[in-house]
């Protein structure tokens, strides 16, 4: 069913590990198979590490992505500190995501509703993502919020 924005999703499936009883998230083949299928596709959203701590391979999914001229988007809310230690999996601007949403106030000790744009390429344009972030963003910021993410 297409949305009242009329965009259609078209999921990747995680893979179930009925060892840990939990979701991975989708590999880079399963995104190539998907793209494969549905050439247009305008965009991918991946959610990355999952609320469960499980961490997809976001260069394998980027390059595959890039391949079919696709921007990544990735949702890192659970990724905030994952650009801090070298022993961390990689958070998305190093693994050649277009664009990371961060929620810094669930692990990187901001307080709640703090989350950050982190973008790169030229895939996603700075001018519609403002446009669209002006559809969800506070039109009254926060100083505190402001204060916790220059903290």
């Amino acid at each position: 069913m297409i949305g009242g924005n009329g965009v259609e999703p078209i999921w990747v499936q995680p893979k179930f590990d009925t060892e840990r009883h939990l979701a991975h998230p989708p590999e880079p083949e399963d995104v190539r198979r998907r793209l494969q299928e549905h050439p247009d596709a305008k965009g991918m959203l991946l959610i990355t590490p999952t609320d469960w701590g499980a961490c997809a391979d976001i260069k394998g999914v980027a390059d595959v992505c890039h391949a079919f001229d696709v921007p990544l988007i990735v949702d890192e809310a659970w990724g905030a500190h994952l650009p801090f230690h070298p022993k961390l999996p990689a958070w998305g601007i190093d693994a050649d995501a277009d664009l990371v949403v961060t929620s810094v106030h669930k692990m990187g000790g901001a307080v709640e509703q703090s989350s950050v744009f982190h973008l790169q390429y030229d895939r996603v344009s700075p001018d519609v993502l403002k446009q669209r972030e002006d559809l969800l963003g506070t039109t009254r910021a926060s100083p505190l919020v402001y204060a916790t993410l220059d903290g």
